[in-house]
Order: C-alpha cells, then sequence, then structure tokens
C-alpha cells in the first residue's frame, strides 16, 4: 500500500479506486464491531461523510511520548481540510495522551474536536511476529478486546477529509473510504490555517 502512495502517477488513482471497491465486496465489519462503531458514531455527534479526521501516531513512531508539533499540526491539517470552523473534527490516535492533547488543542481554538477518549491501554495489532514470540500479553486478551482499532479505521474511514502521518493506518482508512481529500500532515506545514 505505502509504495503506491508515494506513487504520483494514473495508476495511483486506479489501484486506489480498485482497493476500495474491493474491500467493501469482501470484508463487512463483524456484529460486535458493527455494533460499537454504530454506538460509537452516536456517542460522538458523528455522522459519515459530515466530520474531518485526524489519524496522529505516536507510539509508532516515539514509544508512546508525546509531539506536540506533530498533534497541533494535523489538528490545524484537519481544520484546513473542513475550511469550516464550525466543522466537527475527529482525532484517532495509537495513544490517549495524544488525544486528549488534540482534543484541548482544539478547544483553544474553538475548534468542535471529538475523539475516544480511553482510559484503557489501547491495543496495537502492529507489534509482529518478533513481539508476539516475546510477549505472552496478547494471550491475556479476548478477541473483542480489539475492536477498537477496527472501529477507528472505519471511523476515519467514514469521514470527507482525513489527515495521517506515519505508518499504513490513516492511508489505509483513506482508501477504503474512498477519500480524495487528504494531507500527509507530517509533510506538510499547516499551521498557518
Amino acid at each position: 500500500i505505502r509504495n503506491f502512495l508515494n506513487d504520483e502517477t494514473h495508476t495511483k488513482t486506479a489501484i486506489w479506486n480498485s482497493y476500495h471497491a474491493i474491500w467493501n465486496k469482501l470484508f463487512v465489519p463483524s456484529p460486535g464491531v458493527y455494533q460499537r462503531l454504530q454506538s460509537v458514531l452516536l456517542d460522538l455527534g458523528l455522522s459519515a461523510g459530515e466530520y474531518t479526521a485526524a489519524h496522529i501516531r505516536s507510539v509508532y513512531v516515539g514509544n508512546g511520548t508525546d509531539h506536540y508539533d506533530e498533534i497541533q499540526n494535523a489538528v490545524h491539517c484537519a481544520a484546513e481540510l473542513a475550511k469550516n470552523s464550525s466543522s466537527k473534527l475527529f482525532v484517532a490516535s495509537d495513544a490517549s495522551s495524544t488525544i486528549d492533547h488534540a482534543i484541548e488543542y482544539g478547544r483553544s481554538h474553538s475548534w468542535h474536536i471529538t475523539g475516544r477518549r480511553n482510559s484503557a491501554k489501547i491495543l496495537h495489532l502492529d507489534r509482529g511476529r518478533d513481539f508476539l514470540q516475546n510477549s505472552n500479553d496478547w494471550k491475556n486478551h479476548e478477541p473483542s478486546d480489539y475492536y477498537d482499532t477496527f472501529v477507528d479505521l472505519y471511523i476515519l474511514a467514514l469521514s470527507k477529509c482525513l489527515t495521517y502521518g506515519a505508518g499504513g493506518y490513516g492511508s489505509w482508512a483513506a482508501i477504503i473510504g474512498d477519500i480524495h481529500c487528504t494531507i500527509k500532515h507530517r509533510r506538510k506545514s499547516c499551521t498557518q490555517f
């Protein structure tokens, strides 16, 4: 996925459109994921295609340390994509502290930002084979404990516009959601908005 996202040819568009169509034909959320997704959308007051989203990686790029400049830039990029200060903005991250900082920062600019504030540890599926061989942590969780990973993916994919940074999670959401108004906030400075 990452290779063709960096390719600026017409092939990118063809693959993007094909991937979106194939995804929607082959995959549907499990009943548990779907129910949780509907509940979260209702709780956050979000409707498909009526909000802008931002995905900010913290753990992936910095072992959970906060990158305030990147968080603030991501929020500015989402506001730039929304083009309306009253638009709803949704923030997802692999660290709860990042979501909290983004929400608070948005409030300081009078932007309507929401996110899934979660006191529980955010679980990850992206640790790889070496992590699984060296840790038994995954054995302590039921499959349903990982639903939120997919709920966040679908919430990002249901947005009208999306900004994302490191890793492939945010760009994956853009592809499966067929979202064409995107900003890679690690490559663009949006602080002027």
